[in-house]
């Protein structure tokens, strides 16, 4: 008798394929540390952070999409949402470096779940170390951008 696949898009990974699970832990444990020594309660001023900044706080005082007063219409509004929800509960730079960081870690381990499924679980750890560890990704973590909202929308999707 044969069994169908209830899913045809699952790909079942070999055992020679899987990672075992002290490499996973011991991975997840150096991105996180390395990702947690960024954190600082300075800000690092950039052009597009400060506009998702100063969004954020016209948005969190009340005057809506406003930058110097003037409406502003083109920044998608997730960011600038996520940032003012922060600052309404009393948060300040620290705590969107935090939230930055939390959401860019969310969006590595996504990333792996969605690659094992995709290319097995070896190439998928080895992809998501590499891109948690480039420059880009790992400075885009504790940058305040809209990066980590988004990465974690993609890989999440």
């Amino acid at each position: 008798m044969t069994v169908l696949n209830p899913d045809p898009l699952a790909i079942e990974s070999a055992p020679a394929d899987r990672v075992p699970g002290w490499w996973l832990v011991a991975s997840a444990t150096l991105v996180g540390l390395m990702y947690a020594l960024l954190w600082g309660r300075w800000w690092y001023p950039l052009s597009d952070s400060s506009l998702y900044l100063a969004l954020a706080r016209a948005l969190a005082e009340g005057h809506g999409f406003t930058y110097m007063g003037e409406p502003h219409r083109l920044v998608p509004p997730l960011t600038p949402l996520l940032f003012a929800g922060v600052m309404k509960l009393g948060g300040g730079i620290g705590t969107l470096q935090a939230l930055c960081i939390v959401l860019m870690l969310i969006a590595h381990v996504l990333c792996y779940l969605t690659l094992s499924r995709w290319i097995g679980q070896k190439l998928a750890l080895a992809a998501t170390l590499a891109a948690a560890l480039s420059y880009w990704v790992f400075i885009n973590a504790f940058i305040i951008m809209s990066e980590p909202p988004c990465l974690v929308m993609f890989w999440g999707g």
